[in-house]
């Protein structure tokens, strides 16, 4: 009797993780060059959560060359009771797993009116980040709510000091309401 419901609690555990990554890591296509390294863009994973300035839901979108680890991202998502969550959380857990490593890519928040609100590019580890003016970037969004979907570039290569910034990917993900 012991044995049969520890066998069933595995279970339940191995389909809830494996629920997990399906419904918040898809595929994606697309490079990014930064300095003339060159990262390929395989996965995307994205969060709604409600909007702090009106109604609606902002998507905060990760587009990876690596799935991030949920667990990972969830500890440096605690917050504390009563306080929301607001455009920059999720791109500053981002950054902490960068930092180690753990990824290299782009990360988007969008406004319920579909508008950018935040991006960052996060490529070399530790403090090498940075965004890009939203004049330097072209966004098309074929899908916004259940599913987040579109293709977002560079308008041409970005050049400032030290800086030359080059992507265009086409991404599909699960939106995910973060809780």
């Amino acid at each position: 009797m012991l044995r049969e419901r520890v066998c069933n609690v595995i279970l339940i555990g191995v389909v809830v993780a494996g629920a997990a990554v399906v419904t918040s890591a898809a595929g994606t296509t697309g490079t990014l060059t930064v300095n003339g390294k060159k990262t390929v863009l395989t996965t995307a994973v994205a969060f709604s959560y409600p909007a702090a300035t009106g109604p609606g839901k902002n998507i905060s979108v990760l587009i990876s060359d690596k799935a991030p680890q949920d667990k990972v991202f969830r500890e440096l998502m605690m917050i504390g009771p009563g306080e929301k969550l607001v455009p920059g959380l999720f791109e500053g857990a981002w950054r902490s797993m960068h930092d180690e490593k753990a990824f290299e890519g782009l990360s988007f928040t969008f406004a319920p009116d579909k508008r950018l609100l935040t991006n960052d590019v996060l490529v070399g580890g530790r403090d090498k980040f940075f965004s890009l003016s939203t004049y330097d970037l072209t966004v098309d969004l074929k899908a916004f709510g259940p599913r987040i979907s579109g293709t977002i570039r560079t308008s041409s290569p970005v050049e400032a000091p030290g800086i030359t910034c080059d992507f265009e990917v086409t991404f599909d993900a699960a939106v995910v309401d973060f809780k």
